[in-house]
Order: C-alpha cells, then structure tokens, then sequence
C-alpha cells in the first residue's frame, strides 16, 4: 500500500522562489502471521525531510484479545486524537503546531499496551518509549511513558469521544553542566463529536 501528496510552495517575496515538490511520498506492507500476529512497516521515500528515504513505521503487534494487545517496533506516540490519525485522514494537510512542538517525538521505539475498539465504551493505550525519536536509540537511562483512554459513551454510533493524554519522559541533559538528566511532562485533552455530515473535533 501507499500514497503519495505532491506540493506546490510559492514564496511572495521579491524574489518569488517557488518549487513542486513531495509533502510525502509513502509505501508500506502489512500482513498477518496466523494466527494473531500482524506486521507493518511503512517507508518516507520524499526526500522533503532528510534528502534520503528513511524507515518511518515497523512494528509487530499481538492481537488476539480485544482488550490487552501488544506491538513492538516503531510506531507513533499514542499522545492526542491528531496525532493518532493517519496523514491521508487528516482534516489539513499538515498537523498543527501544538501536535508537532508539545507531543514529539511524533514517532519512537518501544512496546505498547492497547485494548478496546472504535466501538468499545472504553479503549485505551499505553506505551513505554525510548523518547528519543525517529530511528534514534535511548542515550539516558530513562523512558518516556505515553498514555491515551478514550471515552465512547455512544458506541457504534460514533458520536462522541472524549479523552485524556499523559506523558512523562527523561532525556540526556542539553547543558554540558548538568548533573542530572532533563525531563518533561505533558498533559493533552481531546473531544470529537460526529453527527451526520457534521464533525466537531479537537
């Protein structure tokens, strides 16, 4: 599977720079090992970010009981209902500047507990991460803890969902004087509400 969003920037200043050029440029493949195991892996093949291709998802996940499932490899944060839907399914075609500065590293490695479904009264995620990032490997002791429940009360409706984020992560000190590592802490809320043609969310 794939996709692809080709771009075009024009700058309005003097000089009028402009480019075509890839947003993204996505291929992927996933697949079940029988009987409960899947696997994905998805590659950035625009040279947009880092000028080479590089590997942005791979994990596998346990998935035989509804309420306690696994997956370990790379995969997004599970921080925030933007966070947590796919680029093609975005409402804009970029993420905003909350979701992008306060909820990175967007993309880490680590394992991840998760249960329930988009029709479940209660579903959940919790992850335990390197903290470090987009194919980076831990440099602290320390992990980032990442966690998001979701409330449906409306169930196969879909109408409502309300919900809490938290995350809690240690990394290596930015100041050389430091004697300790730094830390940071996050704290996210989110609502989405469907009804007919109509969607409130945020």
């Amino acid at each position: 599977f794939g996709y692809i969003q080709p771009q075009y920037n024009y700058n309005f200043d003097e000089n009028g720079e402009n480019t075509f050029l890839w947003n993204r440029a996505r291929l992927g493949v996933t697949g079940n090992i029988p009987y409960d195991f899947q696997y994905y892996v998805v590659a950035e093949l625009s040279p947009s970010f880092t000028g080479n291709p590089f590997l942005l998802d791979a994990f596998v996940s346990y998935n035989r009981f509804k309420w306690i499932k696994m997956a370990i490899g790379q995969f997004k944060s599970p921080f925030s209902l933007e966070l947590q839907t796919p680029c093609h399914k975005l409402n804009t075609i970029d993420r905003s500047r909350v979701v992008m500065e306060l909820a990175a590293p967007l993309r880490d490695m680590g394992f991840m507990l998760f249960g329930g479904t988009e029709t479940t009264l209660i579903k959940y995620q919790f992850a335990i991460m390197n903290g470090t990032g987009l194919n980076n490997f831990d440099d602290n002791s320390g992990k980032d803890y990442v966690t998001r429940v979701l409330l449906q009360p409306f169930g196969e409706t879909k109408l409502l969902a309300i919900g809490g984020n938290f995350r809690y992560g240690t990394s290596a000190p930015a100041s050389a004087d430091a004697t300790k590592d730094d830390w940071r802490m996050r704290w996210g809320v989110e609502g989405n509400f469907n009804w007919k043609n109509f969607t409130l969310q945020g």
